[in-house]
């Protein structure tokens, strides 16, 4: 290629191929997605919220039945 070539190509860009896009189909196909994913997120959340509950909850009942025996004395032993 010489110079005039390249100048050639420079000055004549190619459109992006998005440029030719179906844009009212891309906005309906992304709303359908963000939505999906919306709704993913918060089962998600939900989910691992519920988890955390149960987790402490559980842990709570056995130290609350181990009572003083769970803890260990100023010394470090266990009762």
């Amino acid at each position: 290629m010489n110079w005039d070539d390249w100048e050639m190509i420079w000055r004549r860009p190619q459109l992006p191929l998005g440029a030719a896009a179906d844009l009212a189909s891309l906005r309906q196909n992304f709303e359908r997605t963000r939505r999906q994913t919306a709704k993913a997120l918060l089962a998600r959340d939900l989910l691992e919220a519920a988890a955390g509950v149960i987790v402490t909850t559980a842990l709570g009942l056995i130290w609350w039945q181990q009572g003083k025996a769970g803890w260990p004395d100023r010394a470090g032993r266990w009762h």
